[in-house]
């Protein structure tokens, strides 16, 4: 009889087991498919995209261009720019991948040279802002005319205005100064010749003394000979 019931409670103990085993196992079938009907809706057909600890593993700056993909079991990269697709597999190196970056994919340099030309306008904005918020207020036709008047004063050459230094010196006290050329230079200093011979004329009408000429020669560092004309008066001042 002892035997008997021994007999009796484990096949409830294994009847109950088969039931716990198929009530998981009716379970998790259902929960893999729908794992597995997820992860497939969400990737394109063909292509894995990198997830998890194979991002960890790219370190050099080349692939911050790409994006990285999985085609048929094999790895590939696509171009962020140009989207040129390129094999890549990690273990290969990045030679592919920087070749691609600095010969080929000429969106990349655009793009490039761009930002760089947005970041340097920047900072000049943010220089001359700092400037006038001091109380400063720049104006480039006046500098302008101060180095037309250098020239003159000091008998500079006109190719002072290319010199790297003299350009240097201009775009540490304002950034946003341009540098005339030496043609652009050539015009002001006529045009201020022109100004300040008007305004003598208008004086020499205005005086009523007499005015007492003398000429001299002067001669140019290239040998070229002018007649310099002086003139003495006495005005009403």
């Amino acid at each position: 009889m002892a035997s008997n019931a021994r007999e009796d409670t484990q096949s409830n103990n294994i009847a109950r087991t088969d039931n716990k085993i198929k009530v998981e196992s009716n379970i998790n079938p259902t929960l893999k498919t729908s794992q597995a009907t997820d992860n497939n809706a969400s990737n394109p057909e063909g292509s894995t995209p990198v997830e998890g600890d194979n991002k960890a593993n790219v370190k050099s700056a080349y692939w911050e261009y790409f994006d990285r993909l999985k085609v048929e079991g094999e790895w590939k990269v696509k171009c962020k720019f140009c989207k040129s697709v390129l094999n890549a597999n990690p273990k290969n190196g990045t030679k592919s991948l920087r070749n691609h970056v600095d010969r080929y994919c000429k969106r990349i340099k655009v793009a490039t040279s761009r930002q760089s030309s947005i970041v340097e306008s920047l900072a000049k904005q943010a220089q001359v802002q700092k400037l006038n918020e001091d109380g400063f207020v720049f104006d480039p036709s006046k500098t302008r005319k101060c180095v037309a008047e250098m020239i003159v004063l000091h008998e500079y050459p006109l190719s002072c205005v290319d010199h790297h230094g003299l350009r240097r010196a201009f775009a540490s006290m304002q950034p946003t100064f341009k540098m005339p050329s030496r043609n652009t230079i050539r015009k002001d200093i006529l045009k201020m010749f022109g100004d300040e011979k008007l305004k003598l004329t208008l004086q020499l009408d205005e005086n009523d003394s007499r005015v007492a000429i003398t000429s001299d020669m002067w001669t140019f560092n290239q040998e070229k000979g002018y007649m310099v004309v002086t003139a003495h008066y006495i005005d009403s001042s």
